[in-house]
């Protein structure tokens, strides 16, 4: 009965991890950035001990070689609209990958353009365990940009995939539009995230994620002119929005090549505390050929009872 119960262990060590370093951080005894390392350096040895015992993982790790591209485009209800590709090199080792992204929000001041770059890569480091890393540059200069450097740990299982992540960011932005040069501010951001997903029970998989953020500069100042940028859903999704916390928690279920997929997830904004339920459904059709098609509909609601739609359409090719 021991060795089912194995490859949960790297998952309930994140999640320990995650949650004990929120409540201490919120308990004002330590920073982020004194937390961060002795958590990697714990999770780093206890997670491959107990992750040693599975032995076939190639349902989750790297092919000998292979090319993907990407293309998403987003709308929500608002007319918010966005574009995003995504171009990654997978190799037996490792892979690389590179993304633009182009979201547009429309404010009471006009529209507002973000732009997104995001370079990024993985290697092994043993049969196990990954390690990834990645830039992501994202905003508009002459209104807000954000950079954020993420690393990961990754363990591999025979059907479960479980990561703990920690991530910087550099923020920089101004808070009066008409004269720029008067009110530019900059702060920094720290993140720590722990997810797993669990691919072994059939037709079915299952994910969950927790996430927590902290902010050098009181972020509720800016309530006003955030906002707006909070509710783009490709912004969030890529490094933009500004959260205070996260929890994600996913379903899916594969017939063939199609798989059916329903997330809920809760998140409260750093910039005026408000909390807000997200759900979404996702159909996905991936070819043996190596093309897929995915479409994402989904709905969030805030706690002042404020609501919008969302819509994603992506489109890849694996060769």
């Amino acid at each position: 009965m021991i060795i089912p119960l194995c490859p949960l262990v790297p998952a309930i060590l994140v999640f320990m991890a995650v949650i004990i370093l929120s409540k201490a951080q919120r308990c004002g005894r330590y920073s982020w950035r004194k937390m961060l390392f002795p958590a990697f350096v714990f999770c780093f040895f206890a997670g491959p001990l107990s992750a040693s015992v599975m032995s076939d993982r190639n349902a989750l790790v790297f092919p000998d070689e292979e090319y993907h591209l990407q293309l998403d485009y987003g709308r929500s209800s608002g007319l918010n609209e966005d574009f995003y590709g995504e171009y990654t090199l997978v190799t037996g080792s490792g892979s690389l990958r590179f993304g633009l992204g182009l979201s547009e929000v429309d404010t009471d001041e006009g529209e507002l353009f973000t732009r997104t770059f995001m370079v990024g890569g993985e290697g092994m480091v043993s049969d196990t365990m990954g390690l990834d890393f990645s830039y992501t540059s994202w905003g508009d200069p002459g209104d807000l940009t954000s950079d954020t450097f993420a690393a990961a740990v990754k363990w591999y299982g025979e059907h479960m995939v479980t990561s703990l992540t920690g991530s910087l960011r550099r923020i920089s932005f101004f808070t009066f539009i008409d004269d720029p040069r008067d009110d530019r501010q900059s702060g920094t951001g720290n993140g720590i995230q722990g997810s797993v997903r669990y691919v072994g029970a059939g037709a079915w998989d299952v994910a969950a994620e927790l996430s927590f953020y902290e902010y050098s500069l009181d972020m509720r100042q800016f309530d006003q002119r955030l906002s707006d940028t909070l509710l783009t859903n490709r912004a969030l999704e890529l490094g933009g929005g500004f959260l205070d916390t996260n929890y994600l928690f996913e379903v899916g279920y594969s017939i063939g090549d199609l798989r059916s997929a329903a997330s809920w997830e809760y998140s409260t904004s750093a910039v005026d505390s408000m909390s807000s339920n997200t759900w979404t459904l996702q159909e996905q059709y991936e070819s043996k050929t190596g093309r897929n098609i995915a479409l994402l509909l989904g709905r969030a609601l805030t706690a002042d009872g404020a609501a919008f739609n969302f819509g994603r359409l992506s489109l890849g090719y694996r060769w």
